[in-house]
């Protein structure tokens, strides 16, 4: 398989995954705890930028659309521009950060800072949706998370090297 062939096969592999990730959750209002920011990290650690922003920006669009790719096997306008569509949104500057800053600093630190960008986008947007007051967004929407996004990302450093480690002379494009 060629290079763009590879990486056609991954963005979609990656699409998958997110998709399939959303939906291992626990429904917890406002924002439900899934696990599709793996999915993001994993993508951002193992392609290239433009593919990252490619597959998360694919996932957002085939929500929008009404697939149900989101946690709850939800979809559509109304999740996407929703109270907590911005954690959502979000996806793309995490995956962005995690991939622009990943080779200068250590990944998972470049992981917290790009989950840091979907924190800061989701709440600003919860917040404007909802009329909430900072300290009670991040109480409601951020701190119950952060124990958890943190195995995430230990999770897909971790994902990341076996499988750069599995596709060294196995045809991985990257």
């Amino acid at each position: 398989m060629n290079g763009k062939g590879a990486y056609l096969a991954l963005d979609a592999m990656f699409v998958a995954l997110c998709a399939l990730l959303a939906q291992m959750m626990l429904p917890l209002p406002p924002v439900p705890a899934n696990l599709t920011l793996l999915a993001v990290h994993l993508c951002a650690l193992m392609l290239p930028l433009k593919h990252t922003l490619a597959v998360v920006a694919a996932y957002l669009l085939l929500g929008a659309l009404g697939v149900p790719v989101f946690a709850g096997m939800a979809g559509g306008p109304g999740v996407l521009m929703g109270p907590t569509g911005g954690y959502l949104l979000g996806y793309l500057p995490c995956g962005a950060v995690t991939c622009l800053l990943q080779k200068r600093m250590h990944p998972m630190a470049a992981m917290a800072l790009g989950t840091l960008g979907c924190y800061m986008l989701g709440t600003a947007w919860f917040m404007g949706m909802t009329g909430t007051a900072l300290l009670s967004a991040l109480m409601t929407c951020v701190i119950p998370f952060v124990l958890a996004d943190a195995g995430k990302i230990a999770l897909a450093h971790l994902l990341s090297r076996r499988l750069r480690s599995a596709w060294k002379g196995g045809g991985h494009p990257g």
